[in-house]
Formats: C-alpha cells, sequence, structure tokens
C-alpha cells in the first residue's frame, strides 16, 4: 500500500502536551543535524516535524524562521582542505518571506546577516 504522506498530529490541547512534543524533537533534530548528507534540507524537515506534531496548529506563530549554518566537514577535512568552508540554510514562512523588514531583522538576530 503507497504512503499518503506524513500524519498530522491534532494540536496539543494543553501546554504541557505541547512540551512534551517539543521534547521528544529534540533528539530527531540532534540526529538530523549529525546527517551532513541532509544538509540542504535540514531547514524544511525541521519546519514540517514542527508542523506534524501540531506545534504550530496551537501556537499559531505569525511567522516561522528555521536557519542552519554548518560547515562542510567534506571540504575542510579533506579533499580541497579549504577551512572555513561553510553553508546556511533556511527555510522563513509568514512575515519572515513576506516583509522585507522582519526578514532582515530575523537574519540579523540569528548572525547571517549584519
Amino acid at each position: 500500500m503507497a504512503s499518503k504522506g506524513p500524519v498530522m498530529m491534532p494540536a496539543p490541547s494543553t501546554y504541557a502536551e505541547a512540551c512534551a512534543r517539543a521534547q521528544k524533537l529534540v533528539p530527531i533534530l540532534a540526529g538530523r543535524a549529525a546527517r551532513t548528507e541532509d544538509a540542504r534540507r535540514i531547514s524544511d524537515e525541521t519546519f514540517a516535524d514542527l508542523h506534524q506534531t501540531g506545534l504550530l496548529r496551537i501556537l499559531q506563530p505569525r511567522a516561522v524562521g528555521v536557519v542552519i549554518a554548518a560547515e562542510h566537514s567534506c571540504m575542510t577535512l579533506r579533499g580541497a582542505n579549504a577551512v572555513g568552508s561553510s553553508t546556511v540554510t533556511s527555510t522563513l514562512l509568514g512575515t519572515l518571506r513576506d516583509d522585507p523588514r522582519s526578514r532582515a531583522e530575523f537574519l540579523a538576530v540569528t548572525g547571517i546577516a549584519p
């Protein structure tokens, strides 16, 4: 039988349930961060996890931003030996995507933009 995509959980009904779901994401995110081959998709996958747990439905944020800054160890430890070779991936939704001032402020706070 073919998969119909990710299963959406209902929104948490209590603060304690929301916290428990957020805590369950920590090892998932840590594991994902260790898989360097997924560096280009990690921001989108992290947002999808937040959405699937129902946390975004209960929080109802006006904006969501996921920014991942990583060093390319394949470039720094072998091959080109390019010290400081890094990448930044991001997923910006809501006002962070649509409003240039909000986006600039978010990226400045995260240290991605001056």
